[in-house]
């Protein structure tokens, strides 16, 4: 492959990225300004870890 030819390929995948970085930027800002949202998110995630991780008590406790 000639060499411009792999450099546009490159420059289309960096605006590829750079395009869903920004995306990713605004949605993490918004995130940030909005208290409510933050709970939420905090809460999914936490649901999440539990839902992986959560395993019943091997012992009882009297």
């Amino acid at each position: 492959m000639p060499l411009r030819r792999l450099t546009k390929m490159s420059k289309i995948e960096l605006e590829t990225e750079q395009k869903e970085l920004k995306s990713t930027i605004a949605k993490l800002t918004a995130l940030l300004k909005s208290d409510e949202a933050l709970r939420k998110q905090v809460a999914d995630e936490l649901s999440e870890v539990e839902k992986r991780f959560a395993t019943p008590r091997r012992t009882l406790i009297a």
